[in-house]
């Protein structure tokens, strides 16, 4: 994991206690300032802080729900092959987190949307998926497979399997 130097939090928030602190991760922020992070803290709906478990998990209140990842990677897609097996346009294939970045970041900024989401940072609305393993560990065509074990939106987990 790369070095987590900063935590970063935005400074209206300080004063929010976190509802939620998922900590012991590998996430992927889609925030090249950081792109991997170990723990996120979310408080209406919106990252609150982002950082390693050390910057993050003190902000925990005796009412802050603490979920533990162990070691789970959050993110999403890939592959220029069709359900058949075809291959369509190899040449254009993009590496895994570029294909991650086009659903999230870039995403966000063809909707207009990218002051609010897209990207795991302070602020953000606290969109997210936990997968059941690391997708950049996985061969490519066994992507699909990958099985998602949470989803967040806005603040709120809407699937636990």
């Amino acid at each position: 994991m790369q070095s987590m130097s900063c935590m970063l939090v935005l400074p209206l928030l300080r004063s929010e206690e976190p509802k939620i602190i998922l900590y012991n991760g590998k996430i992927w922020t889609a925030d090249e300032s950081q792109p991997l992070a170990q723990a996120i803290a979310i408080s209406g709906g919106r990252f609150l802080a982002v950082g390693s478990n050390d910057d993050v998990l003190p902000l925990a209140t005796a009412r802050t729900r603490k979920i533990d990842l162990a070691s789970k990677t959050v993110l999403s897609q890939v592959t220029r092959t069709d359900m058949k097996g075809n291959v369509w346009g190899p040449d254009q294939r993009i590496n895994l987190s570029e294909a991650i970045r086009c659903g999230t970041v870039n995403g966000a900024y063809a909707a207009f949307e990218e002051l609010i989401k897209g990207s795991i940072q302070p602020g953000q609305l606290a969109d997210l998926v936990v997968l059941a393993q690391d997708p950049f560990k996985t061969e490519p065509s066994k992507l699909v497979g990958i099985q998602v074990e949470r989803t967040m939106v806005g603040g709120a987990w809407k699937y636990e399997s």
